[in-house]
């Protein structure tokens, strides 16, 4: 016996049967708190080589004054966090109080008015409910619904595993944000696993319905006035919305402008996508099943039939034998500039002095001059 298990006996007055059962249940649980213990210690070493990497120093913890700009601390333990968790980006600050709070900055901060956002794994929590404008709403609260944010909701299948049929079809042109909740809160289902979650990441990306290009018609008009083609479509262009904006720039110096919509997601075919690109001089996207009504190649080749014949011929008949050698030779060289020069320099004195006074300009035709000139 233990000196530890001798003390309880002793001390304690706790039988030698519950020592003993305590001690062999211990023993037959041992794999699984080893495998605990080096998940602990991976853990422990992967943000140790983060440390090590970002050099992290007692620099990195000390106090900052003033308004906090250039805080290396601050950065730096979110570089660390976003290294750790393999993200993009993190944000850790003392100012996000609570969970809740943390959760309501990213539909905050994302979602602009008339977005749309979808819970796939039925309702959120209870206090993010009321972010989003659920329950105990007020006027003015601050809420999702106050800045115009529209929500759907997709309940889970019976097994607790994401309906993704009907999260396919919940999705519009209007949505912005697809979100799932891993906990359960305070619900009775299971919470979602790393694996599901993956799954469900999978097929967002694949779905890919809020894809934009960029604009096809960057800039039609003066610098001013312009518009802009934009759309949104499925993986396979078997859905596709189309929206097109005039802009007006009201003062250049302050970027000040108005945007006007033409036409706001309209739904169109892959047919109307791919001539839309052939129009603006863009490839076809590899995998838009539709056809460029525009006729590129077609185009091309009216295009080098009018450089050959209304352009090459006309210039060289017109031009070089006609409109410029004949006129230029006749007027210029025989009438306006030469003969007027002998009748106004042969007869005079020697020049050599350079002294001009005594030309005599009496004879020179000037009207003839203003028809060369012209």
């Amino acid at each position: 016996m233990l000196l530890s298990e001798k003390l309880l006996v002793e001390k304690f007055g706790i039988d030698e049967r519950v020592v003993e059962l305590v001690r062999e249940t211990e023993k037959e649980v041992q794999p699984q708190f080893a495998q605990l213990d080096d998940i602990m210690a991976y853990n422990q070493y992967k943000v140790l080589k983060v440390f090590r990497e970002n050099r992290i120093s007692d620099l990195h913890f000390a106090w900052n004054t003033g308004y906090g700009y250039d805080d290396a601390g601050r950065e730096m333990i979110e570089k660390v966090y976003a290294e750790v968790f393999g993200a993009e980006k993190a944000l850790c600050r003392p100012t996000i109080v609570n969970g809740t709070h943390a959760l309501a900055l990213i539909p905050l901060g994302l979602l602009r008015p008339g977005d749309e956002l979808i819970y796939c794994t039925g309702a959120p929590y209870d206090t993010m409910q009321t972010v989003i404008g659920l329950t105990s709403y007020e006027p003015g609260n601050g809420s999702l619904r106050d800045y115009g944010v529209t929500y759907k909701q997709v309940e889970l299948l019976p097994d607790g595993n994401i309906d993704f049929e009907a999260l396919k079809a919940a999705i519009g042109p209007k949505t912005r944000m697809v979100t799932l909740q891993r906990s359960t809160g305070y619900g009775w289902r299971p919470a979602m696993t790393i694996d599901k979650i993956e799954e469900w990441a999978a097929f967002m990306n694949d779905i890919d319905s809020l894809f934009s290009l960029q604009p096809l018609l960057a800039q039609m008009g003066s610098l001013n006035t312009f518009y802009t083609a934009t759309y949104c479509h499925s993986k396979f262009y078997t859905e596709n919305y189309l929206t097109i904006q005039h802009t007006r720039v009201t003062n250049v110096r302050n970027n000040q402008r108005t945007v006007t919509n033409i036409v706001k997601k309209v739904k169109v075919d892959a047919d109307y996508i791919a001539t839309l690109h052939g129009m603006f001089g863009y490839p076809v996207p590899a995998n838009c099943p539709g056809t460029n009504r525009f006729a590129q190649p077609q185009a091309e080749q009216q295009q080098q039939d009018y450089t050959q014949q209304s352009y090459q011929q006309p210039q060289q008949q017109d031009y070089t034998q006609q409109s410029y050698q004949q006129p230029q030779q006749q007027d210029y060289t025989q009438q306006s500039y030469q003969q007027p020069q002998q009748q106004s320099y042969a007869p005079q004195d020697d020049f050599s002095s350079g002294d001009m006074d005594g030309i005599d300009t009496s004879n020179i035709d000037l009207s003839s001059l203003d028809n060369m000139n012209q």
